[in-house]
């Protein structure tokens, strides 16, 4: 019989809620095209959690435009850095937002 070592759990200890990042896509008429989201824990040197965590939803939320406005042929054979070009020029001669919201962060 294995021995139950798991703490019990007294009512008044508080879980920290998670911390997280998303991003969504937004286009010149409000709709939403696309969303990420990270909450990856595992920080390199150098960079906040929140820094890393913008920085991979980014990086997912322009896959998943161009994925979603696209053929799955063309996407699936795009660099990361094309797909985040494609976004930057969605935003910038196209009209578009990038709206980020931090979850979890007290500021």
């Amino acid at each position: 019989m294995q021995k139950n070592t798991a703490t019990p759990h007294d009512g008044n200890a508080k879980t920290p809620p998670p911390q997280g990042v998303t991003a969504v896509l937004i286009d010149p008429h409000g709709a939403v095209i696309a969303s990420a989201a990270s909450f990856h824990v595992d920080v390199p040197q150098g960079c906040s959690k929140r820094e890393i965590q913008e920085i991979l939803a980014r990086r997912d939320l322009a896959i998943d435009a161009v994925s979603r406005l696209s053929s799955k042929t063309l996407s699936a054979h795009l660099s990361i850095n094309t797909t985040a070009q494609i976004m930057r020029e969605m935003c910038s001669a196209g009209g578009c937002k990038v709206l980020i919201v931090s979850i979890g962060y007290s500021d």
